[in-house]
């Protein structure tokens, strides 16, 4: 099991979460309760761990690539003035980039009801580098499955809150995509260059 801070990482496997036994439910009050990290590491049989290495071997990569392309590539697929959350960005610190995408439609403000004003900083159409057209491919590709996980993950800690009296306000914002507007993120991190950049990171 991993450790950081002196603090280990909980894991719970795929199964375990979708029965949300007593057990499971359990981890999840370790994971983000007070004393917990906040984040939770999701594993499973050899069906789950085959699609992880598929991402791993096909998605994650291209996240290398995208970096290696000329400026005036990145800047063709970067969005000013909606506060990093869509598209091509690079990171204040300076120490990572990402990559934001809707999973389903490369223009979700369709999605809306008819009559609603689209938000220019959440509804952006996805803007996919010329170059790498594999990208989007394999973005559509790895996406509904981690959607699928996160929409797990939240139907989980509903249980759990409703244990305490609590809704099913997580699990009724994670549903299906094309009704959604989720966004999908690849990150890439940067080696620091020194310890100051370092500290800003933090």
């Amino acid at each position: 099991m991993l450790a950081c801070g002196g603090r280990e990482l909980v894991t719970v496997t795929h199964q375990t979460l979708v029965e949300a036994d007593d057990h499971s439910l359990d981890l999840l009050d370790e994971a983000f309760g007070p004393e917990g990290l906040g984040v939770i590491c999701i594993t499973g049989g050899q069906e789950f761990q085959a699609k992880v290495r598929q991402i791993q071997d096909n998605l994650l990569p291209l996240c290398h690539s995208l970096e290696g392309l000329s400026e005036a590539a990145k800047i063709s697929i970067s969005e000013r003035g909606t506060v990093n959350v869509n598209n091509y960005s690079r990171g204040i610190d300076g120490n990572r980039s990402g990559f934001y995408f809707h999973p389903t439609t490369d223009r979700p403000g369709d999605l809306l009801p008819p009559g609603v004003v689209q938000d220019p900083t959440f509804y952006t159409p996805n803007l996919w580098p010329q170059e790498l057209p594999e990208m989007k491919v394999q973005a559509r590709e790895a996406a509904p499955f981690l959607v699928e996980i996160g929409r797990q993950v939240a139907l989980a800690i509903d249980r759990r809150r409703a244990k305490a009296g609590g809704g099913d306000a997580l699990t009724r914002l994670i549903c299906s995509s094309q009704y959604n507007n989720h966004k999908c993120r690849l990150i890439y991190y940067y080696e620091f260059e020194d310890e100051a950049q370092r500290s800003r990171s933090k």
